[in-house]
């Protein structure tokens, strides 16, 4: 079951993050210096792009929880997230991605089958986001899916349960209402149908075109 007005979301989502990706990949090959990472802007930005991703995810799983569905998908997105990791170790070395976007759709697939639907889980949404408002700080290194890091932990992209997994939560919860929002564009739905095909490929092309540009090494 397809909502038009949720395609419309991710495909604006879609947009948002080729752009960031954009100016991301001009500050990290130092073309441009753009405080990507420190303004407070740029990162609102980013994170307003992750919110809507993991709200579209949320509110997708509200009329998908079948749990052998549920579980295939699991297995797919995990499958992809292992990619993703592997070739931003290849990539990146240390700051490969160990838990990002990709990782916490896949485990939500799993997770999201504990939760009954209820316009109430946007409460404990809300409560998981403001828990993970400010970095936690552990000794404990294995607990960075689960949102506490070490003070020495780098990634390219992370997105952790505490405090994403709550965007989702609240997605699921307005599932209902955004059924019934009567919004759609063509050319939106089209990139949203195809969001994660997007995801996967748009910052491959984005650097090789960067480096047919500005004659930027790659590797």
């Amino acid at each position: 079951m397809r909502i038009p007005f949720l395609d419309v979301l991710k495909g604006l989502g879609i947009i948002l993050m080729v752009i960031y990706h954009w100016f991301f990949d001009l500050n990290y090959f130092n073309i441009e210096e753009i405080p990507i990472l420190t303004s407070l802007s740029w990162i609102l930005f980013q994170r307003v792009i992750g919110f809507l991703f993991l709200f579209c995810t949320g509110a997708a799983l509200y009329f998908h929880k079948n749990p052998k569905k549920r579980f295939k998908r699991f297995l797919e997105l995990g499958a992809i997230a292992l990619l993703i990791s592997f070739a931003t170790w290849l990539y990146a070395g240390e700051a490969f991605v160990k838990f990002g976007i990709i990782h916490l759709i896949a485990v939500s697939n799993l997770l999201i089958l504990l939760f009954p639907r209820s316009p109430y889980n946007a409460l404990l949404g809300i409560f998981i986001i403001i828990l993970g408002l400010r970095p936690i700080y552990t000794d404990l290194p294995f607990l960075f899916w689960l949102g506490p890091i070490t003070k020495d932990y780098v990634a390219l992209d992370h997105y952790p349960l505490i405090p994403w997994f709550g965007a989702v939560l609240i997605g699921y919860s307005f599932a209902p209402y955004l059924q019934k929002i009567n919004l759609s564009n063509t050319l939106l739905e089209k990139i949203g149908k195809n969001s994660l095909l997007i995801y996967l490929i748009h910052q491959p092309l984005l650097i090789i075109l960067i480096s047919l540009i500005f004659g930027v090494p790659i590797f």
